[in-house]
């Protein structure tokens, strides 16, 4: 090590230059990212705590997509959402005595976007379930904390640009100034039903199934998510077909990956199901302790105008004779046979799930205990027929009877 002072002096200036450049390295990477709207974590910065707007299922600042099929609900669903979080109580009552989608008396200023149904049937519905609970629609809407807006298929969503638009930067802009004027009237949720009616102008053909097409969808609602602060929920539809969990929603992996929470109603096979009544609704989510599979029952309103559900126990299995095959193995075994004494060729061949049914229903017809739904045969074909080694899954919608 050097003791010649001149030496020692070079080596001191030599890093404080070296220094100096560090930190002027750092303000441009830092300057560089605040022009961007970038911050970067602190060393010190404070942890802070989930805020829920319903208790371990939606937060603040985030979006959620709850999804099924065509006539499952979803809208009568989101509707006692609506009231129930609107009111402060809650929606969907739990096994527990409390709420599924619950707001911890907290009441939120809610936008309740309808863009299908009539605006008289919405207000039927709304009316009806704010009833179920102890409250007035009228009152509600006059308090401030909940705005309904029926657009009935006709009207574009208000948070997209639909005037003199040259793209979707047209709509991020139009999404934040929306976002600007729900901010200063205090909205913290806001509920598009349904999410395929509210997406950006496209003359293209890009569609739902396009990524990119979503990617730029997701890009409006984030605009709006970020100056509203609030929650946003879609509600949207399954795709064609059978299966389950969330992969369900119909469109782009995009719309599965974005959301924060993401939750699936799912009408329950007719052979666990023969009310038709039963359904399960499966959450999971990046904030949520834990995915969570619930067992609901739909119900009527008392005045019969709209669903209302109501968390169930999971249904028991009935026990079967040791070695006795189970109703819907028997039948499924039943309609193979059938399917093949009508079309032995079909044997060694690959079927899909669709051509499966029809074939079914050229000979169910005169066979009561055969003529089920769609599902419940596509079922048999997946389940029933593959478990007994009748049927083979060779890819993904691809089976070859053995």
């Amino acid at each position: 090590m050097s003791t010649d002072p001149e030496e020692i002096g070079a080596d001191e200036r030599a890093e404080k230059m070296r220094k100096a450049g560090e930190d002027m390295a750092r303000e441009e990477l830092v300057s560089w990212h605040l022009s961007r709207g970038l911050v970067a974590l602190n060393a010190d910065e404070e942890i802070k705590p989930v805020e829920w707007l319903c208790h371990e299922t939606f937060t603040y600042e985030s979006s959620s997509l709850i999804s099924g099929k065509a006539k499952a609900g979803k809208s009568s669903m989101v509707q006692a959402i609506a009231i129930g979080l609107a009111s402060g109580k809650g929606a969907v009552k739990s096994l527990d005595g409390g709420w599924i989608f619950d707001s911890k008396g907290q009441r939120i200023k809610t936008l309740y976007i309808d863009t299908e149904n009539s605006r008289s049937l919405v207000l039927r519905r709304l009316t009806s379930l704010a009833r179920e609970i102890g409250e007035e629609l009228s009152e509600l809407i006059s308090s401030g904390f909940l705005t309904v807006l029926t657009l009935e298929a006709s009207h574009a969503a208000p948070f997209n640009k639909h005037e003199n638009r040259k793209g979707i930067e047209d709509d991020v802009e139009q999404a934040k100034l929306y976002g600007e004027i729900l901010k200063l009237n205090g909205y913290r949720l806001i509920i598009c039903d349904v999410m395929s009616h509210c997406y950006q102008q496209e003359d293209s053909d890009r569609d739902e199934l396009s990524q990119g097409f979503m990617r730029d969808f997701f890009r409006i609602i984030n605009a709006l998510k970020q100056i509203t602060k609030a929650h946003l929920l879609l509600v949207h539809h399954h795709k064609k077909g059978s299966g389950g969990g969330n992969e369900q929603a119909s469109g782009s992996s995009q719309m599965l990956r974005t959301p924060e929470t993401l939750c699936t109603l799912s009408k329950v096979p007719e052979e666990q199901n023969p009310d038709g009544d039963l359904f399960t609704l499966f959450t999971e989510g990046r904030q949520i302790p834990r995915e969570r599979l619930r067992w609901i029952k739909a119900g009527s309103s008392a005045d019969g105008a709209c669903r209302v559900f109501t968390e169930v126990p999971e249904p028991v299995k009935e026990k079967r004779a040791k070695g006795a095959p189970a109703t819907a193995d028997k039948i499924a075994r039943e309609i193979l046979a059938g399917v093949l004494l009508k079309a032995s060729e079909l044997r060694g061949r690959e079927i899909t799930p669709a051509e499966w049914v029809s074939q079914v229903k050229r000979v169910n017809a005169l066979e009561t205990e055969w003529q089920k739904t769609e599902e419940t045969l596509k079922d048999y074909l997946r389940d029933a027929l593959t478990k007994a080694g009748l049927v083979e899954k060779v890819n993904t919608g691809i089976y070859r009877i053995l």
